[in-house]
């Protein structure tokens, strides 16, 4: 769902748009865009109609993404500080297939450790409520309306800024630009 949002302003066979078809193929892919998941949910659940009047479906909509952030937190210890979610392909790659550990077999229960993977499974299910609440009531297409009424709006020169603008920040914030930029600078 996260890559709809940068794909809403892709144009058809552009990098953003190859590179949308192939992440489909790619675990990686998909846990890298996790950690853009809390603005997703924030530009759609300003979509609602309820945000701009009920209070409650505001708290609830920053509880939402606050427990995102604890629960992500709660990996810390096995996948490190900056809880880099990538990490977790490797502990998949754990938990399905037996691994040797110098002559011995460890079989994936050995692997992983319980609380590890509960801990997972609700960072995952916080993912999946949270896009349940968020869908209800047409947010979705209210969003990309929206989506669509900016982009109607815009020229090429617009579209252009935006995408510089968007990568800028997401690379301050992710560095996800940052090995794009050096190989067009080359």
């Amino acid at each position: 769902m996260v890559r709809l949002d940068g794909l809403l302003f892709a144009k058809h066979g552009d990098y953003k748009d190859k590179k949308f078809r192939s992440g489909f193929r790619k675990h990686p892919s998909k846990l890298q865009y996790l950690d853009l998941f809390p603005f997703f949910v924030t530009a759609l659940g300003t979509s609602d109609p309820r945000y701009e009047w009920e209070m409650r479906y505001k708290q609830a909509l920053a509880l939402t993404v606050h427990n995102l952030k604890i629960e992500r937190a709660a990996l810390a210890q096995w996948i490190g500080e900056e809880c880099d979610l990538l990490k977790l392909d490797r502990w998949k790659q754990s938990g399905f297939y037996a691994e040797t550990e110098g002559d011995q077999f460890v079989t994936p229960r050995q692997a992983v450790p319980e609380e590890f993977a509960r801990a997972v499974n609700k960072l995952a299910w916080r993912f999946i409520t949270t896009i349940d609440f968020l869908l209800k009531g047409a947010n979705l297409e209210r969003y990309f309306d929206r989506a669509r009424r900016i982009r109607g709006k815009a020229s090429e020169a617009d579209h252009l800024w935006m995408e510089k603008i968007g990568s800028e920040i997401a690379d301050e914030l992710f560095g996800l630009y940052s090995d794009k930029e050096s190989d067009e600078e080359k």
